[in-house]
C-alpha cells in the first residue's frame, strides 16, 4: 500500500487496532469490531482541471458505535493532508445481525474528500 491509501491506513490505525481496506477479512465467529475504508466516487472539478479523491470510512461495532467515534474518525482523517469531510454528506448508520451470535451490529459510514490537481 502506498500514497493516499497508506496515509489513510496509518491515520485510522491510530484510533483502532483492526483496520481493513476495501472489505473486512474477518471470520464469522470473530467479534465484528473493526474499521474498513474504501475509495468512493472521484468527481471532476467544475472547471474539469482537477479531481477529488473520495474515501469512505465505515466503523463497525457489535452492539453500538460509541458516541465519540465520529469525532475520532474526523480528527484522524483530518490528519491526512488535504482530507476533509465531504460536502453534503451526512453520517450514515446501518444495522445487521452477526450470523454466529445473533447480536445486533451497528455500522457508521462517513465520507471524506481530498482535492487533487490534474485529471486521473
Amino acid at each position: 500500500m502506498e500514497g493516499l491509501l497508506k496515509e489513510v491506513d496509518d491515520a485510522l490505525g491510530s484510533i483502532d487496532d483492526t483496520v481493513f481496506y476495501g472489505m473486512a477479512d474477518i471470520g464469522k465467529d470473530e467479534r465484528w469490531n473493526y474499521v474498513v475504508y474504501f475509495r468512493e466516487q472521484t468527481p471532476y472539478s467544475d472547471n474539469l482541471t482537477g479531481t477529488s479523491h473520495g474515501i469512505g470510512v465505515c466503523v463497525v461495532r457489535e452492539g453500538f458505535v460509541p458516541e465519540d467515534m465520529a469525532g475520532k474518525v474526523a480528527t484522524a482523517m483530518g490528519n491526512v493532508k488535504g482530507m476533509r469531510l465531504a460536502k453534503g454528506q451526512g453520517i450514515e448508520f446501518d444495522y445487521m445481525h452477526h450470523p454466529s451470535t445473533g447480536r445486533v451490529v451497528e455500522a457508521m459510514l462517513m465520507h471524506f474528500m481530498r482535492p487533487a490537481k490534474g485529471r486521473p
